[in-house]
């Protein structure tokens, strides 16, 4: 089973109290009152400056055509200097108006970005150096009307809602000043002579009449229409042989129609509503609206016209039934649903209410809440909790239930009631706020559901929100003659002013336009057009402005004739703004009903009398595999199946045999739980409840049904069941005693390990106490741990002795909690342990832990011995390496300087033997070179050992000692790679060094040369063995804060994984046996956690080489005296 959907109410707004008192100055302002919009624009836009942070404040207006948008006041508010006034077309503001018809409200804090705002950010925001946008529309009457803008310059932070409620609340006075102003402006009426009257009503919707006043007065005139209302056509309610009048009035009418137009004086106008029978047998609704007058005779009459509002009634019986069903879902849902005002004034209490908590609705509504029937107790302790995590005050208790229903959270929790009789039951509460059409808060529904047999089971509900309905009644008519020339009124009736508040005197000899009546002129174009063609409108849809402010929206009849000789217009406005209302309040009230239907954790379904479904809510819907409540409209319990099994066929009709009883009785079924079988196959146990529908007269129209999902409480029970046998098995199998003993100590009941242990039989334990079988010694523990039990609820877990019957004494580990019964007795559990053999044992493993740690010491100090002396070997293995490593590099440049020596030798000899005989010039230029070249030969391979020396010889000192000093990261790896030279000459391995030139370390040089020197020999040893070839890279990287991560990379053999995790242990080696001593990787790891100060992690896949990270601090803690 599915939950249905769920809306997320608005957020409350939250204004300061600068704000609030703004607004009331605004509602007492009296230019709003007198329409002066210039006023209160420029009131507005200074406070405005003050109270919101912003560059530009303006009010903009549409012109009368609405066709471009002009500021009527826009202020810099840093220097609080009027701008001059701006014109945009309306054209480039379709953008922006297209959101702000979806909310009212555009926020933008990034205006130049916003494709919104595209249409002006070249021709407006832009050359005004905008970047930041807040407008907010101002509507009157349904209609957009102009616009309220904040406007930052530079600052792209977002609006915030403090300063949006500040715009919703500016809007709202302005369109409330733009309507007065328009009321201002449309003030007077027109009037038409009766004998004009007489002239128009052939070519007038509805009826109109003239008639003598009584039951059988007589009829002189009646239009055409009064045959579309009644069916019969005029010539047959006329003359000597006509019926009288009261014949066509619906029997039950008649005598309230008779005592109203015997009542209407001279020139006493009267309005009533009454149903006239049709010719067919039907009845129609109508308005009777006219005046008594005194004829040339002096005897009275009736002029009126009848207008047909049966669609008006049918959407207010509608609404009434609206109601009813409401009412009747409300009164026999199985929750308690109680409403409130604002302020936590109890309005509605219903059925289940009334019986969850004793009380009856007339005694609770006007009760303030949570007085009536809360627990304060824990009112006042969640009040303290609230303020303690919001950090503010909670200002009056009613706030504590609506916390979270203001800010359009869900909310669910737990409360405790007060009956009236006192007892205390606990409940599922949840709390929605009631909000009217604007989104300001009106008031809450609570819904609340009795959990006080399910506790630990939590039941969700649904947010609900108040159902609400209005409806306005008026339908006058508008009868205009107007020239087909040039639009002039030249006639008008006394309900044109009605309408429009524009006197007859003003209007004629005026167009329409020029009076600005028509709401939208395309309107007054289509009927032109419809004219030219046809020579007449029917039934055309318009809307009429008033000049008071707002729309009407109206049906338009028109017809073209020939008035005082001219061409003329003769037009009809009937005026059906208040049936639209209906209609819309008829829809609203449905939509509201529907969201509380779909808000209900439980089905609710209605039929008509034949039992095919009418509505459901959403979560009956879902629940029988349909996608919309709108599917199950004329379905029966058959289409409903999931199979055709012969049970479900039997279910079906039992279903139908229960609506048919209820439909010949009136009364509701007896309720059931049953067992439902949903589309996706799972099984639920609904507890159903069906009862007849009744309209306003009480007859029966369809049945309301109600079904409650009981699964999880017969879940629960059995559960609780099931439980209970568990725990009864484990008290009477358990291998530990347990007790269930009074306060005072004497027991209730034990099982039989509790006996085994003392000694005694069942029959003894009525006699026995806590105390009594208790050691003397053990009296003051005993009190200890009574004390700490009545503070806490529980004690132990402790040991002590019992005294068994026989008299020995037994060791045993208690401990315990405290339980209270349906009727406030306290007991207590306690499990009770036999721990003499432990206790033994205890001894016994106490002497043997000492043993084993006298042998743990010994064999430790005699391992430490041994890995030292490994240590050192390792440390002078590799200072032999090195000293063969310098060896082999200092033999070849001092073979070459020994060479060049030997040479010059020769030279000089064979020199020596020219000087004997005659020396040319040229043997001595040659004498010279060879000496000039054997001396740089040799100078050079000198200069190598000398540098091959002093390298050697800081490696040497270095790896040899653990003096800190500060050097950058390439001098020692440039050292390292030059004493690993030799190693890697004799492999094919070729290593290749990536360390950047501005790392400098204030750390340990030789401890980390040893660190890397041994990383490599591991990588030749290990990662290359049998005379691989491969590549060794040394990278480093700084990370921060303050560290290097240095890598020695392979792409050797790599490790496998079921010995990764052991190559730091000391004296692990994969070459046992062959010369590996198992602690190169041991030292590594050592010296850069406890020297260095860092770690050492390794990364490597088979076969796919092998990453060695070593990250230090590029500078080393102070640590303790390293061992050189």
């Amino acid at each position: 089973m599915r939950a249905a959907d769920q809306s997320e109410a608005p957020t409350a707004p939250q204004v300061s109290a600068e704000t609030v008192s703004f607004f009331g100055e605004l509602s007492r302002h009296p230019a709003v009152q007198e329409g002066d919009i210039d006023t209160i624009a420029e009131f507005v836009v200074h406070r405005a400056a003050q109270l919101a942070r912003m560059d530009f404040v303006s009010i903009w207006m549409f012109d009368a055509e609405s066709a471009s948008l002009r500021s009527i006041v826009r202020l810099e508010t840093r220097t609080m200097r009027h701008c001059p006034p701006v014109g945009i077309p309306a054209a480039q503001m379709a953008g922006e108006f297209a959101a702000l018809r979806e909310a009212s409200l555009l926020a933008s804090a990034n205006a130049l970005d916003d494709p919104r705002l595209a249409d002006i950010r070249d021709s407006y925001l832009g050359p005004n150096g905008i970047t930041s946008m807040l407008d907010h529309v101002i509507r009157a009457s349904g209609e957009d009307v102009g616009l309220f803008s904040m406007e930052r310059c530079g600052d792209k932070s977002p609006w915030l809602e403090p300063e949006m409620a500040l715009a919703r609340g500016i809007c709202s006075y302005l369109a409330l000043t733009y309507v007065n102003q328009q009321r201002r402006k449309s003030e007077g009426a027109l009037r038409l002579s009766e004998a004009r009257l007489r002239l128009l009503t052939d070519n007038l919707p509805g009826a109109v009449y003239q008639r003598q006043p009584g039951a059988t007065g007589k009829i002189s005139f009646l239009s055409s229409g009064i045959e579309i209302l009644t069916g019969h056509p005029p010539g047959t309610l006329l003359g000597p042989a006509a019926p009288p009048w009261d014949d066509f009035i619906h029997p039950d009418d008649r005598e309230a129609v008779k005592a109203t137009l015997n009542l209407a004086g001279d020139g006493a106008e009267y309005s009533l509503d009454y149903r006239l029978r049709r010719a067919d047998g039907g009845e129609v609704w109508v308005q009777d609206r006219g005046r008594a007058t005194l004829g040339a005779d002096g005897s009275r009459r009736l002029d009126g016209v009848l207008l047909n509002i049966t669609e008006q009634r049918l959407a207010e019986k509608a609404a009434r039934a609206t109601a009813s069903l409401q009412a009747a879902i409300l009164n026999n849902t199985a929750y308690a649903v109680i409403a409130t005002d604002a302020k936590g004034t109890i309005t509605f209490f219903n059925r289940a209410a009334e019986e969850m908590l004793g009380y009856g609705s007339a005694e609770m509504v006007g009760i303030q809440t949570p007085l009536a029937f809360h627990d304060l107790a824990q009112v006042q302790a969640r009040i303290a909790s609230a303020k303690e995590r919001l950090g503010r005050e909670i200002l009056y208790p009613f706030e504590i239930f609506t916390l979270d229903a203001v800010s359009g959270q869900q909310n669910e929790s737990n409360w405790i009631y007060v009956r009236k009789d006192g007892r205390k039951l606990t409940v599922r509460l949840s709390v929605t706020a009631i909000r009217d059409g604007a989104g300001e808060i009106e008031g809450f529904l609570g819904i609340a559901a009795d959990v006080s047999e399910q506790t630990q089971l939590a039941k969700r509900l649904r947010q609900s929100e108040e159902i609400a309905a209005r409806v306005l009644l008026q339908s006058p008519d508008v009868i205009l003659i107007t020239s087909l020339k040039d639009g002039r009124i030249l006639e008008a009736n006394p309900r044109f002013r009605e309408i429009t508040g524009i006197e007859r005197e003003e209007a004629i000899g005026h167009s329409t336009v020029e009076l600005g009546i028509w709401a939208d002129v395309r309107e007054r174009e289509a009927m032109i057009a419809a004219i030219r063609q046809s020579g007449e409108v029917s039934s055309l849809p318009i809307r009429v402005n008033r000049r008071s402010g707002g729309v009407r929206h109206c049906m338009m009849w028109a017809r073209s004739f020939t008035y005082d000789g001219a061409p003329a217009l003769l037009s009809v406005v009937h005026d059906v703004t208040d049936l639209r209302l209906a209609s819309q309040a008829v829809e609203e009230s449905q939509r509201m009903l529907r969201t509380v239907l779909d808000a209900l954790p439980s089905h609710v379904f209605w039929k008509g009398p034949d039992s095919r479904y009418l509505g459901c809510n959403r979560r009956f819907a879902l629940d029988n595999g349909l996608n919309d409540p709108a599917e199950i409209v004329g379905l029966i319990e058959y289409d409903l199946l999931t199979s055709r099994s012969p049970a479900q066929l039997a279910e079906a009709e039992s279903v139908l045999e229960s609506d048919r009883q209820i439909i010949a009785s009136g009364l509701p079924s007896p309720e059931r739980t049953s067992l439902f079988v949903m589309p996706d196959g799972s099984q639920h146990w609904m507890h159903v409840m069906k009862m007849p529908l009744r309209d306003s007269e009480g007859k029966i129209t369809g049945i309301l049904g109600l079904q409650h999902d009981v699964t999880e409480q017969r879940e629960s029970h059995e559960k609780l069941r099931a439980s209970e046998e568990k725990l009864r098995s484990l008290f009477e199998h358990s291998p530990l005693g347990v007790t269930l003993s009074r306060i005072d100590g004497s027991f209730v009941e034990a099982n039989d390990a509790f006996l085994r242990i003392i000694g005694y039989d069942r029959a003894a334990l009525p006699t026995l106490s806590y105390q009594a079988i208790s050691a003397p010694e053990y009296a003051r523990s005993d009190q200890v741990h009574a004390d700490i039990l009545a503070q806490t609820g529980r004690y132990g877990p402790y040991e002590k002795e019992y005294i068994r019957k026989d008299g020995s004494r037994i060791s045993v580990s208690l401990n315990g909690s405290m339980v209270t019964d349906a009727d406030g007795e306290q007991y207590v559990w306690s499990t009770i342990e036999d721990i003499t053999l432990r206790r033994a044992s205890e001894d016994a493993q106490r002497r043997l832990k000492e043993d084993l740690e006298r042998l743990v010491a010994e064999r430790t100090a005699e391992l430490k011995s041994a890995m030292e002396g490994l240590m050192r070997a390792e440390r002078l293995a590799s200072l032999g390496s090195l000293v063969a490593g310098v060896a082999h590099e200092i033999s070849t440049p001092v073979g070459n300087a020994s060479l060049a020596t030997s040479t010059m030798s020769g030279s000089i000899a064979d020199f020596e033997g020219l000087m004997d005989g005659k020396l040319t010039r040229t043997a001595l230029e040659a004498f010279v070179r060879q000496i000039r070249l054997g001396t740089e030969i040799a100078n050079r391979n000198i200069e190598r050992v000398a540098g091959l020396i002093q390298s050697f010889k800081q490696v040497a000192v270095d790896q040899t000692s653990a003096q800190r000093r500060s050097f950058h990261l390439t001098e020692i790896v440039d050292e390292i790679a030059t004493t690993m030279h030799p190693s890697l000459k004799r492999s094919k391995v070729h290593l290749e060094a990536a360390i950047p030139g501005d790392i400098v370390l204030d750390s340990y040089p030789g401890p980390l040369g040893q660190v890397l020197t041994n990383l490599i020999n591991n990588c030749l040893v290990h990662a290359f063995a049998g005379g691989r070839a491969g590549v060794i890279r040394l990278s480093a990287v700084p990370r921060a804060p303050a560290s290097v991560s240095l890598a020695v990379a392979d792409d050797g053999i790599g490790i496998p994984a079921a010995v990764r995790g052991r190559i730091f242990d000391p004296f692990y080696t994969s070459k046992l046996g062959q010369g590996g001593s198992g602690l190169g990787l041991h030292i590594v790891h050592n010296i850069t956690t406890d020297i260095l100060g860092g770690d050492i992690a390794v990364a490597s896949e088979e076969g796919a080489g092998t990453t060695f990270t070593v990250t230090i601090p590029l500078v080393a803690p102070q640590a303790r005296q390293v061992d050189s």
